[in-house]
């Protein structure tokens, strides 16, 4: 290789003349030697949720040694990949949120994304207010509607029947996804043949090639803790359900017309790189899937719709929502997503209206300032992700072989296999969440206590009971023994009537035939440690004044400033603040200057030395001599720990601990929980 000084004499640099080759074995070598010692696998070195190893360099030498699956493009075939701006605004479909829409398609958002599930009380009136002035030519409508979208369907075909509207042009989707809602509520309330009859039957299959009408969703698996393995082999799963039930139903549709029909909804978690490569895993899988049926992969690329995810958003601070949902979108749109909906950073107020146009904005800065859209599969080549792709694509058909193996995914749930391996999973992050190895800036570390003002959250106020259901759904109860064509009829005729989407639903139960199986339980990481803050700020407003935290900082130096700030720390997460603060050399001036009144928190912090010589005497005379409810100190005392608790020491802070369990701990002895 050239020195230095005949790189610096040349006018024009050529790098691969000039440079010798970088090699995974030089950069070991750097590694180790920074590392004096230390192994590299037990600091570069981690593993994820999903069981898989993250080296510290993915470099080409060593990933292209490896054996590699299969690649796919990870976004769809077009001139660029411009996804859709399909935010759900936060107000129940009517003329006000036909305001809010027009707002948001005036300034950037391309679609409109309505969950009927959450609207189950809406009639025709209200989606066709909602709808009032969008051209259904060229802003495609997306409604998901659970269990059946008879409801939704039968409204949306009546609108586009007033207008005289081709429903061959309709864009967008209008979805069932029985599977979903079994896992997501643990119930159907009729027979699953009866729920893929109706689907199969659906007037939409012919009349709309551009609308899908199955979906898969995936957001309640990911929001009850599942990891990317699982999100993926469930999906693929439920698909292959859809398939094997819908194909045998649709006579004159084609399976590549049905693979066209359906839409994947996934979460996307705060693990950048790992969810761009959980999409562009899905797309590699689920094209192996068409191929098995006998599709064409290349015609029928998976859909794939995409929110920000819900388990680590904050109540509280909640402006760090930002950060996260702007992460999690471009994971999203890097990863493939053909549409993308971001839940508003305000998660008190939904219908905070900075919330909301910052949430569409987010999208729009993605697309127009970063031109995310103008590179297809951007994460294209790169070591790091090819190599999670083609890991999670691997472990993600293992597992879905399993469930197919147990008779699907209907059975797994019934046998509570999907269940079994989310919570396992959930505690695990429950628990690296609890003691800190995983870190939420503003959750459970960093704590802005500035935010005193901890107002109950502002949700919409609930449906009322509606009006009886109109006579023309009576005609409906028979629908198991019509024509896809009568059954629209019926439906629609009892959406003009003034029927509501749950009145049209209602004919469905089947008490005998109903399918039951443990619902999924949705975790919080922020409703964790909030809780905890919520608990105390109640207890405030009901005593006047905050528990009285002091704080005893023996001797000075590096070490006791950092337990000393570690201590605030800790507190911080319930909301609790250092109220007195006492710097002190000895221990007997630390015994003088403690304050008379009673303490509900006295913390200690200082160097392992001084602990030795004078934490026992502290402890003792403190539990004699003042009215403390807490003692805690900063530091895992080791083999001291015996002694300094026998000597009165309550908990001790440090790396590793179970915050959670800690502070509930202390507040109970402080009384804001009931022992």
């Amino acid at each position: 290789m050239n020195s230095p000084a005949d790189i610096s004499s040349k006018t024009q640099l050529h790098l691969l003349q000039d440079f010798g080759p970088a090699r995974a074995t030089d950069w070991q070598r750097a590694a180790d030697k920074l590392l004096k010692g230390a192994a590299l696998e037990d600091v570069l070195v981690s593993d994820t949720y999903e069981a898989i190893r993250l080296e510290p360099i993915y470099h080409p030498q060593v990933v292209e040694a490896q054996s590699r699956q299969e690649t796919a493009p990870a976004t769809p075939a077009l001139a660029d990949h411009t996804w859709e701006v399909a935010q759900e605004l936060p107000l129940e479909p009517g003329q006000e949120y036909s305001a809010l829409l027009h707002e948001a398609l005036d300034n950037g958002q391309t679609a409109v994304n309505i969950d009927l599930q959450r609207h189950s009380h809406l009639k025709l009136e209200n989606l066709r207010l909602a709808l009032g002035g969008v051209d259904l030519a060229t802003t495609p409508v997306y409604i998901s509607s659970g269990i059946s979208s008879l409801a939704a369907t039968a409204f949306l075909t009546e609108i586009c029947a007033e207008r005289k509207f081709d429903l061959s042009a309709l864009q967008g989707s209008v979805t069932a996804d029985p599977v979903g809602s079994l896992a997501a509520t643990g119930k159907v309330p009729c027979s699953l043949s009866d729920i893929y009859d109706l689907m199969a039957g659906n007037s939409l299959t012919g009349t709309a090639p551009n609308l899908q009408t199955v979906g898969v969703s995936l957001t309640g698996y990911q929001n009850a803790g599942a990891n990317a393995i699982q999100e993926l082999a469930f999906a693929l799963a439920t698909g292959t359900t859809y398939l094997r039930e819908l194909s045998g139903r649709c006579q004159a549709v084609t399976i590549d017309d049905l693979a066209r029909r359906m839409r994947f909804s996934f979460a996307i978690g705060p693990d950048f790189f790992l969810e761009i490569s959980k999409l562009r895993a899905g797309r590699i899988c689920w094209g192996r899937v068409i191929e098995a049926f006998g599709a064409d992969p290349n015609t029928t690329e998976m859909v794939v719709h995409a929110e920000t995810t819900r388990s680590n958003k904050a109540q509280i601070d909640t402006h760090l929502n930002v950060l996260r949902t702007t992460t999690e979108a471009m994971a999203a749109v890097l990863g493939g997503c053909t549409s993308l909906n971001l839940n508003g950073f305000a998660t008190n107020n939904p219908r905070e209206p900075l919330s909301v146009r910052l949430a569409r904005n987010t999208q729009i800065i993605l697309r127009e300032e970063s031109a995310l859209h103008q590179v297809q599969d951007p994460a294209a080549g790169s070591s790091y992700v090819e190599t999670l792709t083609s890991q999670l694509a691997e472990q993600a058909w293992e597992l879905f072989q399993q469930i197919e193996a147990m008779g699907g995914m209907v059975e797994a749930l019934r046998q509570r296999f999907p269940q079994t391996k989310i919570t396992k999973v959930a505690e695990a992050r429950r628990l690296n969440a609890a003691c800190r190895k995983d870190t939420f800036i503003g959750i459970n570390r960093y704590v802005d206590l500035s935010h005193n003002d901890l107002a109950d959250p502002i949700w919409p106020a609930p449906a009322q009971a509606g009006p009886a259901p109109p006579q023309q759904v009576q005609k409906l109860h028979d629908w198991r023994n019509l024509s896809p064509g009568e059954i629209m009829s019926r439906a629609r005729a009892a959406a003009v009537a003034g029927a509501t989407a749950a009145h049209i639903d209602s004919v469905l139960p089947d008490g005998n035939s109903a399918v039951r199986v443990e619902a999924l339980s949705p975790w919080s990481v922020a409703a964790m440690f909030e809780d905890l803050r919520f608990a105390v700020h109640r207890w405030v407003k009901s005593r006047g004044a905050p528990p009285s935290a002091v704080q005893v900082n023996l001797g000075s130096g590096p070490v006791v400033k950092a337990r000393s700030e570690f201590v605030a720390d800790f507190l911080g997460i319930a909301g609790i603040r250092i109220t007195h603060r006492v710097e002190c050399v000895d221990s007997q001036e630390a015994l003088t200057r403690l304050p008379d009144a009673d303490t509900s928190i006295l913390a200690l912090s200082g160097s392992d030395e001084e602990y030795a010589r004078s934490a026992l005497q502290i402890a003792r005379t403190i539990r004699k001599t003042k009215a403390i409810k807490n003692v805690v100190l900063a530091g895992n005392p080791g083999e001291s720990r015996a002694a300094l608790q026998e000597a009165g020491i309550d908990q001790f802070f440090h790396a590793g601990v179970d915050v959670r369990q800690t502070l509930t701990d202390i507040l109970t002895r402080v009384g804001v929980f009931d022992a």
